[in-house]
């Protein structure tokens, strides 16, 4: 009997610790969304409006819009054509 006792208030324990840590997590992610929406977050609001640098695919029937630091196209999956300046070796005799 004393074993159903201990298990049934180790269950409800345990239960109580996770309400308790799921809860503040909601609650912690509600305040913050509610920040952000009324406009507290600055560097997120810099970051939403200032546009990222793109690059055109120069493939015929793609031309998607990729990133500049991107090395395939996110559409067609070629190679992008970048204007890279190749280091020149000399040969050793």
């Amino acid at each position: 009997m004393p074993e159903i006792v201990f298990g049934i208030l180790l269950f409800i324990a345990l239960t109580f610790v996770a309400v308790i840590v799921f809860g503040g997590w909601i609650v912690i992610g509600l305040l913050r969304m509610t920040v952000r929406w009324i406009g507290g977050d600055a560097k997120a609001a810099q970051l939403s409006i200032r546009p990222q640098p793109r690059m055109t695919c120069p493939h015929d029937g793609c031309h998607a819009s990729n990133p500049l630091e991107a090395q395939y196209c996110r559409r067609c999956g070629r190679t992008l054509a970048r204007d890279r300046v190749v280091p020149r070796r000399a040969a050793i005799l």
